[in-house]
Order: structure tokens, then C-alpha cells, then sequence
């Protein structure tokens, strides 16, 4: 009897260590499993304040986001300083308008133009190919895309302007994921770019842009203020700081 409870009192402590250990954004979106194959995507954009859920606890992965979202996140995920300007660069963009110190950054620093008739349209939803320039571009270290000389889809002929980054994202970023490798003749390229793809993109560009380790251990207090550790891609748990690992802040190891 006593082995056995002591086997119980052990077994709820290792369960408790372990819900300790789990950061709150994995847990944070009701919509996102845990076991999901891009956990890590969803967590890194939380925990740097790059995207957030809704007030209904949900991250709504396939929901499109419009062209101003989009820039917002591009922007926030790259550290750059908002513009004070007091007006604003396109007409369609009020002056008390949120998404003017966005707009107006990313046209300085060329991120963006605008359609023909000089608007923004801040409110329509952010395709495909607007989503991989605007994200792309706004990178903090430049990336050099390379010239395109095969074509792979029928929407996207070398010479359009969106092929390079088309084909930077799909050698490149989706490496190895099948879940956003196009297999198909066209690209989609006017098709909506979703909030799970966003955060897709902005993880792979963080890691291919930072010679620093990308944060992949988070911690959590145990038992006796012990520190207990989950690798978010593996989900492997360990207790104590593991040899060979350094404390980054109160969040996170490398």
C-alpha cells in the first residue's frame, strides 16, 4: 500500500512539473493543439508579441489577414521604429488611423508602394504574393533573392516580380514542410495568406536571419523551485539546467 501511494504521490508530481513546465502560449489558443507540427511557429510569435489571439482565446489559423495586419506583423517581428509623421502617406489612410505609423514606415524604407492610384487599401485582405514581399522585405538583415530561370507554376512566370519570392519561400523557408510546399500547377497566388502561415513565415525568417540560437527550451519552476525544462519541438522534459545550456532571461534557455 505504501509503495503504491508512493508511486501515485510521484506520478501527480511528475504530472504537475510537467504542467509547470509547459509555457502558457502553448496552452494559450484553444484552437491550436499542442501536438501541432508548428507549435513552435505559434509560440515564438506569441511570446514576442508578434501575433496574438482573439478575446475568444482562439489564434484562428485559417482566417486571412488584412494588408495593414500583415504589415503590422512584419514590421513588429523585425524591430523596426515606427515613423512620427504626422501625415499620412496614402489618402485612404486617416491621419488618427491606426495603421498610419505602419504604412508610413514601410514606405520609407520601400517595404511598400501602393496600388497605381496611390492607396493602400489597409483593410483588404493581404494575398499571397503581397504577404512573401512585405515579409521578405522587411527582414532585418536584407535577403538576396536570387534570379528565377525554371518555372514551376503557372501563375508565376520567371519574370514576374513575385517569382523570386515565391521561389525563396518555397526552397528556402518551406523546406521540408509539407503542410505549405505547393505541389500543384498553380501557385495561388491572389489566394488569402492565413494567420497560420503568417507565423510560419515570421518563425522561418527569424531563424534564417539571426546567428543567435533561436530560444527552443522553455522553463518552468518545479518542485523545491527547481527548474524543469520542455524542448518545445521535441516536447522532451528533463529537471535542473542541462550541461551546455545557458539561461537567456526568465523565459527561455539555449
Amino acid at each position: 500500500m505504501y509503495f503504491a501511494m508512493k508511486t501515485l504521490f510521484r506520478s501527480i508530481s511528475t504530472i504537475l512539473m510537467f504542467c509547470l513546465a509547459i509555457p502558457q502560449s502553448l496552452a494559450a489558443f484553444r484552437d491550436i493543439s499542442p501536438l501541432d507540427t508548428d507549435i513552435a511557429a505559434y509560440n515564438f510569435v506569441q511570446s514576442q508579441g508578434i501575433m496574438t489571439g482573439s478575446e475568444d482565446g482562439n489564434f484562428h489559423p485559417t482566417l486571412g489577414l488584412t494588408r495593414c495586419e500583415l504589415l503590422k506583423v512584419a514590421l513588429v517581428a523585425s524591430h523596426t521604429p515606427l515613423s512620427t509623421e504626422a501625415n499620412s502617406a496614402f489618402p485612404d489612410i486617416a491621419q488618427n488611423d491606426w495603421c498610419k505609423a505602419y504604412a508610413n514606415t514601410a514606405k520609407a524604407q520601400t517595404i511598400i508602394s501602393g496600388y497605381p492610384d496611390g492607396t493602400f487599401q489597409p483593410n483588404k485582405k493581404v494575398t499571397q504574393i503581397e504577404a512573401l514581399k512585405i515579409l521578405i522585405n522587411s527582414g532585418r538583415n536584407g535577403i538576396m533573392l536570387e534570379p528565377v530561370t525554371q518555372q514551376k507554376y503557372t501563375d508565376a512566370q520567371i519574370y514576374d516580380w513575385w517569382a523570386p519570392y515565391i521561389q525563396f519561400a518555397q526552397d528556402t523557408l518551406y523546406s521540408g514542410n509539407q503542410r505549405y510546399l505547393r505541389k500543384s500547377a498553380s501557385y495561388g497566388i491572389q489566394a488569402e495568406m492565413s494567420r497560420a502561415e503568417t507565423a510560419y513565415l515570421v518563425w522561418q525568417l527569424f531563424k534564417s536571419q539571426t546567428a543567435t540560437p533561436v530560444p527552443s527550451i522553455s522553463m518552468g519552476l518545479g518542485k523545491d523551485n527547481n527548474y524543469a525544462l520542455v524542448n518545445l519541438s521535441t516536447g522532451a522534459k528533463t529537471s535542473f539546467l542541462p550541461a551546455g545550456y545557458t539561461l537567456l532571461d526568465q523565459n527561455y534557455y539555449q
